[in-house]
């Protein structure tokens, strides 16, 4: 079960671009890229749940502080 799941998008000068990110289990996945890109999920593994979940929320705040919006991901 995905305890974390978040999707983001952002305006730039070369168009828009996204930021995802997933927390399940030990694993912290991420992938951006610009709108409309399907990129791999980056994994990083970490010890406990709770270290990937503070990692998780440390990167989340991050984005939203660039400028960065909640969004709905296009299908």
């Amino acid at each position: 079960m995905t305890e974390f799941s978040h999707y983001l998008e952002a305006e730039s000068v070369s168009g828009g671009k996204y930021w995802e990110a997933e927390v399940e289990d030990c694993d912290f996945r991420v992938r951006y890229g610009k709108l409309g890109q399907e990129k791999d999920w980056t994994v990083k593994t970490f010890d406990s749940n709770e270290d990937a979940l503070k990692e998780a929320n440390k990167k989340l705040k991050a984005k939203l502080k660039k400028g960065y919006e909640a969004a709905e991901k296009a299908e």
